[in-house]
């Protein structure tokens, strides 16, 4: 046991020194290993720098050519550097955009340079501009935008204001409603209560207004009873006055009537007598000449008969114009057809004649003028109803001597 003991210890400087040779032989191959690497580098770094020196000679050459095309000098060769640093570069290409076609044209930098300032002259000049331009409108635009925000602030407070003001109104409006409302419910119960009372005044009202249409019926049938009277003419009227002498031969005579009955000169008048059965005969016209106080003198314009029937002494005279005690009134219905006179001087004669002209026939009218067509008017009905003397248009020619 202390044999085996005394071997182990023994043993163990051999293994340590058995893993230093392995050691040892490992860091020789490791060596070997970064030496041929080293070899290796150093072969490549004599390349590069012969590769070096050989860019550095072309490197020369090209710098001489390119110092030759910048300075302009007329040794200079473009055809070397030109086609190389200015042909056929995408930065290149651009240049060409921006200088156009004419840049192709530059022999040497000198010219291209030239060229390059005067358009970067106008580019910052353009530049300078549009920057002064944009001062400009950054300023415009901030005293627009201030303008817009006063604007807006303006706006606010209107707005506020209106706002302020519909609210009032909406509440004016809210009370105003409420008014109208009470006001309509108030004008709805007088307007009821209203509608009531003129159901019964209406009521009570066609009760009268039937009362008195009986009534009125009543009195309209009365009244034509008392101032219906039959139909006349002229002839039919009581006689104004008679003839006191005549004087054929001069065809003069003398009438009853004076300047106190009211008689004009130039009134003209018919002459008749009354016959068996109470019918009067007509026998011509008279004219008034000279008014006296007692008598009056005519003439004699017409005698019908003045061979068998002369006007003589107790003849009767009458006119529709006199009337010892009232004015005569005259209405016109139709057309008169008298071709020579108008209307209007057709009255103006009657009422220089002493009568007067009315409109509408009433219980005080004396006389209706009938014209053409007269039978289908109001008038004559309305005569025919009160008994007015019916005086043709010719008559009416006759007494005022036309």
């Amino acid at each position: 046991m202390a044999m085996d003991r005394k071997t182990s210890l023994l043993l163990i400087p051999l293994i340590i020194a058995i893993i230093a040779i392995i050691g040892l032989i490992a860091a020789i191959v490791y060596m070997n290993s970064d030496m041929d690497k080293y070899i290796e580098a150093k072969k490549l770094a004599d390349r590069e720098v012969e590769s070096a020196k050989n860019l550095r000679a072309d490197a020369i050459t090209q710098y001489q050519a390119l110092s030759r095309f910048v300075t302009g000098s007329p040794d200079s060769d473009p055809s070397v550097l030109k086609p190389q640093y200015l042909d056929n570069k995408p930065a290149n290409n651009r240049l060409w955009e921006f200088l156009g076609e004419q840049g192709r044209s530059f022999n040497y930098l000198t010219e291209l340079y030239d060229r390059i300032f005067d358009e970067r002259v106008i580019a910052l000049q353009r530049a300078v501009a549009a920057e002064q331009e944009s001062k400009a409108f950054e300023e415009e635009k901030k005293i627009a935008n201030e303008t817009l925000v006063q604007v807006k602030e303006q706006k606010e407070v209107d707005i506020r204001n209106l706002q302020k003001t519909v609210r009032e109104k909406e509440t004016e409006i809210t009370t105003l409603q409420q008014q109208y409302k009470s006001m309509q419910a108030r004008l709805q119960a007088q307007i009821d209560q209203a509608r009531t009372e003129k159901q019964e005044l209406e009521k009570q009202l066609n009760m009268e207004i039937a009362a008195l249409r009986s009534e009125i019926a009543e009195k309209k049938r009365r009244i034509k009873e008392l101032i219906k009277k039959p139909t006349s003419t002229l002839m039919w009227c009581d006689p104004d006055g008679e003839i006191l002498t005549t004087d054929n031969k001069l065809g003069n005579c003398w009438v009853d009537l004076s300047r106190r009955d009211g008689l004009r000169v130039g009134s003209v008048f018919e002459v008749f007598r009354y016959i068996k059965g109470g019918r009067r005969k007509a026998k011509g016209r008279i004219e008034i000449k000279k008014v006296g106080n007692e008598v009056s003198q005519a003439a004699i314009i017409e005698m019908l008969d003045p061979e068998d029937d002369p006007i003589v002494k107790g003849d009767h005279i009458i006119s529709p114009f006199f009337d010892k005690h009232e004015t005569k009134t005259f209405v016109i219905a139709g057309e008169l057809t008298n071709p020579i006179y108008s209307e209007q001087e057709v009255i103006k004669m009657i009422e220089e004649m002493g009568g007067k002209v009315a409109h509408d026939v009433t219980v005080e009218t004396d006389f209706l003028i009938v014209g053409k067509g007269a039978e289908d008017t109001e008038k004559y009905t309305r005569a025919l109803d009160l008994g007015t003397t019916i005086m043709l248009e010719k008559e009416l020619f006759k007494f005022l001597g036309k």
